[in-house]
């Protein structure tokens, strides 16, 4: 909103910084300014947030602006410090889709953005990596030492941007190769009789099974799930590079 109402530069009469004029003249031209603030914000609010601003009582772009904010804005402390718990406390479930789980990471920190609490790019990167499950430990300390470490000209090393992308690459890899980084290694430990205090190992079972012994996707060709099961069902392919979520002409 904020975006589009500058860019149509009705900003100013949103924030009550353009004032009504007295002449009839210019008061015509702000008011023309004005209806088109007000049908922005109504364009761009969903219609259980209309109650808001459909009152007798709001008459400018102003007062719409000054309503939503009343009721959507979080202010004071103790909303920064709820924010800020979220934000920090945050610890992603080993079967997380972490492209998603990053976005709402940045979701957070735009949030404290908003609040006055700026979360820098080495400090983002910092809590996106410990906001990562428990089954990313051993990817991530064997990337960190060589990539997330600052080297000795005080350099941070790479950005936030570019671990979203390496995080996000390595979990496509996973699923393309049906080995996702939560599945390695796993080990399930079942409690024996109550008179023993040790714990044995379960393996998870595994049965032999032959390429030849399973049908492939009719949409990604892989042989790890059925055709109903595929992820790709519904999304554009592309041409060039044979992946899913965008078409040639886009790529």
């Amino acid at each position: 909103m904020n975006t589009i109402l500058k860019f149509q530069s009705a900003y100013g009469h949103i924030q009550g910084t353009v004032p009504k004029p007295d002449d009839l003249a210019q008061f015509q031209k702000w008011e023309q300014r004005d209806l088109l603030a007000q049908i922005l914000i109504k364009n761009n609010t969903s219609d259980e947030q209309m109650v808001h601003i459909n009152q007798d009582s709001i008459k400018t772009a102003a007062q719409m602006w000054q309503s939503l904010c009343a009721v959507h804005e979080l202010r004071g402390s103790s909303g920064v410090t709820a924010a800020k718990r979220t934000f920090y406390g945050t610890r992603a479930p080993d079967d997380v889709n972490i492209p998603e789980h990053i976005a709402e990471m940045r979701r957070q920190q735009n949030k404290l953005h908003q609040m006055g609490c700026m979360i820098d790019d080495e400090e983002f990167k910092s809590i996106l990596v410990m906001s990562l499950p428990q089954s990313w430990d051993h990817f991530i300390s064997s990337y960190q030492g060589t990539h997330l470490k600052p080297d000795k000209g005080g350099d941070h090393g790479i950005t936030s941007q570019e671990l979203t992308s390496v995080l996000i690459d390595e979990y496509q890899r996973h699923l393309d190769s049906g080995n996702a980084p939560e599945n390695q290694n796993r080990a399930f430990y079942a409690q024996p009789s109550s008179n023993r205090n040790k714990k044995r190992k379960v393996e998870r079972e595994r049965t032999p099974t032959t390429s030849t012994s399973k049908q492939k996707c009719s949409i990604c060709g892989r042989d790890n799930h059925p055709t109903f099961k595929c992820r790709f069902k519904g999304k554009p392919k592309c041409g060039k590079s044979c992946k899913f979520g965008h078409q040639t002409d886009k790529c």
